[in-house]
């Protein structure tokens, strides 16, 4: 069943994500329950996601720059 499997999903995501510390990663302050879901908390990033910046905010954006930065990070994880 899938909601047995959401709690173990989320904490591989937490334990991967809060020790991170890199400028183009927001960071994750914490995990809230709420009655009916959990919740991962981070800050607010005002243009959302990468594919909603690229259509709706900045269309022209420098993609190669973009793939640099992504790559940038990619080789911090390793």
């Amino acid at each position: 069943m899938l909601t047995c499997y959401i709690p173990q999903l989320l904490k591989k995501e937490v334990k991967a994500w809060f020790p991170l510390e890199h400028p183009h990663v927001a960071k994750l302050y914490g995990v809230v329950q709420l009655p009916a879901s959990l919740a991962m908390v981070s800050p607010w990033c005002e243009n959302g996601t990468i594919v909603r910046y690229l259509k709706e905010k900045n269309p022209g954006a420098n993609r190669l720059q973009l793939v640099s930065l992504i790559t940038s990070f990619l080789l911090f994880l390793l």
